[in-house]
């Protein structure tokens, strides 16, 4: 009669009721979720890239969506289109790492989180093939681990070959020379503003040149028709006086 009720019940024959149930517990520790007796060991995170060092990650603006995942981040955060050229990323890469450059805003962890974003994002939007991935949205932290832009890692050896001086501070310490860092990667940028300038500068001229000529002329107009309203006056009178 046990055996036919046991198996009545749905548990195999010779174990009883606290051992078909067992000690399961559903809950979730800090190590990894309990099943029976036993913590299974929550999976290993890969090592980070950029600003996944360690537990800090960088999130979108509304800390929900990591940078890579996100679909438009690391265009946001160069302030280009996603339709953008190498050129123009890079252009843009080079404008907002001066701006956040951690030596010039000593200090400032935000500015140094923003550095690395910006850093993060220029290392997959210069190499072809993590943008491809990026675009279609299947852009993994394994592939910012394994593929690292080769021209990433020129850019960084060329900043830092450009941005120590001999200049001191009081400390001890390095100067950055933002003006050589600004005439390394800027001076085409540069020419091309000085150009506009001068464009500016001489359609402004031109216009007030135009005003000028036409306010004389103006002068001019009126002057004449002075003129000839008096010249008519002195005839009427001359005629009345007849």
């Amino acid at each position: 009669n046990g055996l036919t009720c046991q198996r009545q019940r749905g548990r195999r024959p010779g174990t009883s009721a606290r051992a078909s149930v067992g000690s399961v517990h559903s809950g979730v520790t800090s190590r990894g979720p309990a099943v029976g007796n036993f913590l299974l060991k929550a999976p290993p995170q890969p090592k980070a890239f950029g600003c996944f060092k360690g537990t800090r990650r960088c999130f979108t603006s509304n800390n929900s969506v990591p940078l890579h995942r996100s679909k438009t981040a690391y265009y946001d955060l160069l302030q280009i289109s996603p339709t953008a050229t190498r050129s123009q990323i890079k252009t843009a890469y080079y404008k907002q790492s001066f701006i956040f450059h951690p030596d010039k805003n000593a200090g400032s962890e935000q500015a140094v989180l923003k550095f690395t974003q910006i850093s993060e994002a220029y290392s997959v939007l210069s190499n072809g093939i993590l943008r491809r991935k990026y675009d279609r949205g299947i852009l993994t932290l394994v592939d910012l681990q394994m593929e690292k832009s080769p021209s990433d890692k020129t850019l960084i050896r060329k900043q830092h070959q450009t941005k120590i001086t001999p200049k001191q501070f009081q400390s001890g310490k390095p100067m950055f020379n933002f003006d050589e860092f600004y005439r390394a990667h800027y001076s085409e940028q540069l020419e091309k503003e000085r150009i506009l300038r001068l464009r500016k500068a001489q359609y402004r001229k031109e216009k007030e040149d135009l005003a000028e000529r036409l306010r004389l002329n103006k002068i001019v107009e009126v002057s004449m028709a002075m003129l000839l309203f008096a010249g008519m006056a002195l005839l009427l009178n001359f005629r009345s006086n007849k």
